[in-house]
């Protein structure tokens, strides 16, 4: 008999655990997501609550994602923290991944009002467009392919305004879903037997090269940082459709968004001109 009342008093004790775990990790989702609405700093969560772990991360980012949801849609994922130095940096051993949303989706030559954002930089980038539903983890690039039907350029412009720069911390970057707020998708074209690898882009203003960059420069090759990121949205629980875009993470270095006009020039992929205001 105090065998049993014992199990039930550890079984309630852990149930507690549970509720109080699951109800901090709304309330940190639900700080995150104010501090956007109100344009504050974002919170760096491990200040609260450092004993945080990347899954727990994930947890309070996927609490965020569908708070945004209540207004917006999915419109594909994002790999972040894609080379090595990075993740040096920031004291991990694999990238991470956020979620990109339709209201943040420019096309063309487009104007983006960077007053809007906190603290914004640009990312050239490669993004993959999925053709056909991904439900299933995949274990080889080969089989991905046949999920992708097209590859375009891509410039991201995500936020990297938190609270306090010297204190963050990864779990900080992924619960805040990676800094995903604005992205530009170039003109798509049917995926073929391209150097991926070898692709080169460079971002220029004003007449002076900001930064240079190589599809190699996300994870070392850009169908294994795909595969990667492919396995590890699913991971996460969110399932990959068709017309989603997935890109892979930054090539060269990332630039200040500061206003002016803008052009990333990609070898084989054409060009994307923007403005920021």
């Amino acid at each position: 008999m105090r065998i049993n009342n014992r199990l039930s008093v550890l079984f309630i004790l852990a149930l507690l655990f549970l509720f109080i775990t699951a109800g901090g990790t709304k309330k940190e989702a639900e700080i995150i997501f104010e501090a956007e609405r109100e344009k504050g700093p974002i919170p760096l969560t491990t200040i609260g609550n450092p004993e945080l772990t990347l899954e727990g991360a994930y947890e309070i980012q996927t609490e965020y994602v569908r708070l945004k949801l209540g207004n917006d849609r999915t419109a594909g994922y994002k790999a972040g923290l894609t080379s090595r130095g990075a993740q040096e940096k920031f004291g991990v051993s694999t990238p991470v991944t956020g979620v990109l949303f339709s209201s943040g989706m420019y096309m063309n030559s487009p104007s983006v009002d960077g007053s809007k954002l906190r603290s914004p930089v640009i990312e050239t980038e490669i993004g993959f467009v999925v053709g056909k539903p991904i439900e299933e983890k995949i274990a080889d690039a080969g089989r991905l392919m046949d999920h992708i039907s097209a590859i375009m350029p891509v410039v991201e412009i995500p936020e990297t305004g938190f609270g306090d720069m010297k204190k963050l911390k990864a779990e900080d970057i992924v619960a805040a879903n990676v800094g995903s707020a604005a992205f530009i998708a170039g003109a798509q074209k049917p995926l073929a037997n391209d150097d991926l690898d070898g692709l080169t882009v460079e971002l220029v203003s004003g007449g002076e090269t900001l930064n240079q960059g190589r599809g190699q420069d996300a994870m070392g090759g850009q169908l294994q940082a795909l595969l990667w990121l492919v396995n590890s949205v699913l991971d996460n629980g969110w399932k990959i459709d068709k017309g989603n875009i997935l890109i892979t993470g930054a090539l060269g270095r990332v630039v200040p968004a500061n206003p002016g006009r803008y052009e990333a020039r990609y070898t084989g992929l054409g060009n994307i001109s923007f403005y920021i205001k």
